[in-house]
């Protein structure tokens, strides 16, 4: 049984931290490492995990000062032991057979993604929901177009990746928004993969109205900084795809504009 890692970056997660690590602690998948990054919290998030650990020795915390969640995941990935890395967000959480049910895929693969239930803060389920498919196929060119075109969603949560790719990349860490996105696109520039899709839904993505609001002005230069971040990466390279990157970075700004218009930026 190969030893699969967690890693929780958390700030400031006191309200729902616990209910993230009761998901992780009780998998059904027991060879676990748990690798908690305190990303400078402020409030009681730390001593909450602290209390964990002493029923948990599965469970590792590291503190470090406030840098965003780039800089979070780095840090856990030198610490990480296992074969394979799954993100879990500290507002988000997972079904009790999560691990279990992606490592049955894994065999002869390198990224296995289950499907996500998006959700409230009150558990109420999103009247849309998205289900992955590999339309494009599960190499390297067909995970670009899938990546795209949003058959796959870009995040790094509800899914298992080799460990050995994430110690291979390097993520800006003054990327604040489409740093998923952008590690996908790293991995497959970097290596050679095989994906599978494990089309159930296993991670409770939890949204939350006040990030889709706060601070306009800087979310909205943190997105213009992530999308000149691809043009220059894909133009640089003289990728074959950037038409393709210029197709999906129109509609991603239109999309910026129209979520801009609704809460009256």
């Amino acid at each position: 049984m190969e030893l699969i890692s967690i890693i929780i970056p958390v700030f400031n997660a006191e309200t729902t931290i616990g209910k993230c690590l009761d998901s992780c602690i009780k998998q059904t998948y027991k060879n676990l490492e748990i690798i908690i990054i305190n990303d400078g919290s402020t409030d009681k998030s730390q001593n909450l995990i602290k209390n964990y650990i002493l029923y948990d020795s599965r469970i590792k915390l590291f503190n470090k000062e406030n840098e965003g969640l780039v800089s979070a995941r780095k840090t856990a990935i030198q610490y990480v032991k296992g074969k394979y890395v799954s993100f879990v967000d500290a507002d988000d959480y997972i079904e009790y057979n999560t691990i279990e049910l992606l490592t049955n895929y894994s065999e002869d693969v390198d990224i296995i993604i289950g499907d996500f239930i998006i959700e409230d803060i009150q558990g109420q389920k999103s009247n849309t929901q998205h289900s992955n498919c590999l339309r494009y196929g599960n190499r390297n060119e067909g995970m670009y177009c899938n990546f795209l075109s949003k058959q796959v969603v870009p995040s790094l949560c509800g899914r298992l990746i080799k460990t050995e790719y994430l110690k291979a990349i390097a993520v800006p860490i003054d990327i604040t928004v489409g740093e998923d996105f952008i590690t996908n696109m790293l991995i497959l520039d970097t290596f050679e993969v095989k994906v599978a899709l494990l089309n159930k839904p296993i991670y409770h993505y939890v949204q939350y109205l006040i990030s889709m609001v706060n601070n306009n002005t800087k979310a909205l230069a943190a997105r213009i900084k992530y999308i000149k971040w691809v043009v220059n990466y894909f133009s640089n390279k003289n990728s074959i795809l950037y038409p393709s990157i210029k197709i999906y970075l129109c509609l991603y700004w239109k999309n910026v504009f129209l979520i801009c218009g609704m809460v009256g930026m």
